[in-house]
């Protein structure tokens, strides 16, 4: 493979690399968001131009960004640091959630058994809306499964020494593929009507990031729920994921609740309680419980290794 370093970026600490894009991605198994050999690796388009990327943890502070496929311009490196910035939250920084999640030992232990992992964020609206609407009301494995046939079917790829990489598809794909080829990777007829909806919507202009980026928490949660298919827990979790807003968390998730309950080790009133007192606690850092919950799920099925020194076994019996 190339070894052209594109650029050295700065990290603010602590920061995992490995554990960020675990959370980023939910599953190993998401065919667009590749880790492999220690690298997070990615297909991006830059300038009319699609680029494999390949970035690695060389310092606690620092990540190395490198072109896997050729060279980049200049102009392009920047973009690709300036992305990697927005969906690895570089420059966030973790310390007053951790101070916010003394309060409980258990949320404090997980915190310092994934100890780094940032709140990650889809690198548009597009590839957020792309990124929900497949998990509307079925569980991780499920949704997972249909956005990766999704991004198979109509996504781009290129094979580069034994491995195939996969970009999300543009909106245009989708459109072009239409309901037919969207039953077809298993959405229902009711997500695969909203998900053209809303690719006209987005290749047409009609909603864009910067329009969702300038309004307050409620009325850009109201503007999402104005488009088609999109409730509440859809908006929260758009809102979260796709805009690192940590002020929300996706209303009745199934698979936090259920994460809660192996966390906390209790009967499903109990856990649903604790989870809904320990919600409020948290206020506007109320988001980064669903970052923990999923990581206790990615500790316990052994995808993520937890820090030495921390009661690992305490967040994942």
């Amino acid at each position: 493979m190339s070894q052209e370093l594109a650029a050295e970026l700065m990290v603010v600490p602590p920061f995992d690399l490995e554990r960020t894009v675990a959370a980023l991605r939910r599953r190993p198994n998401h065919l667009a968001e590749a880790f492999i050999e220690g690298e997070y690796r990615r297909m991006l388009m830059f300038g009319g131009t699609r680029h494999l990327i390949g970035v690695r943890q060389i310092a606690p502070n620092c990540i190395s960004l490198r072109v896997i496929d050729g060279p980049m311009a200049q102009l392009e490196q920047s973009a690709a640091a300036q992305l990697l910035d927005v969906t690895l939250g570089l420059s966030f920084d973790l310390t007053p959630l951790y101070d916010a999640l003394a309060f409980n030992h258990t949320l404090s232990a997980l915190a310092q058994a994934v100890r780094g992992m940032k709140p990650p964020r889809f690198e548009s609206l597009w590839v957020t809306l792309l990124s929900v609407v497949p998990f509307q009301q079925v569980s991780l494995a499920a949704g997972m499964a249909v956005l990766n046939r999704l991004i198979a079917t109509l996504g781009s790829r290129c094979e580069y020494e034994g491995y195939t990489y996969y970009s999300y598809p543009d909106p245009q794909n989708v459109l072009t593929g239409g309901s037919t080829q969207l039953r077809a990777c298993g959405l229902s007829q009711a997500k695969a009507r909203t998900l053209i909806t809303l690719a006209e919507c987005v290749r047409d202009g009609d909603i864009t990031d910067a329009d969702i980026a300038r309004l307050d928490d409620t009325h850009a949660a109201m503007r999402l729920m104005e488009l088609p298919g999109i409730g509440p827990w859809s908006a929260h979790l758009v809102l979260l994921r796709g805009f690192r807003r940590l002020n929300f968390f996706p209303a009745g998730d199934s698979g936090a609740l259920r994460n809660a309950r192996v966390l906390f080790g209790s009967t499903p009133d109990v856990a649903e309680r604790t989870l809904r007192e320990t919600i409020e606690h948290l206020g506007p850092y109320k988001g980064y419980l669903y970052f923990l919950l999923l990581a206790s799920r990615l500790l316990h099925e052994g995808n993520i290794t937890g820090n030495r020194g921390a009661n690992v076994e305490e967040v994942t019996s």
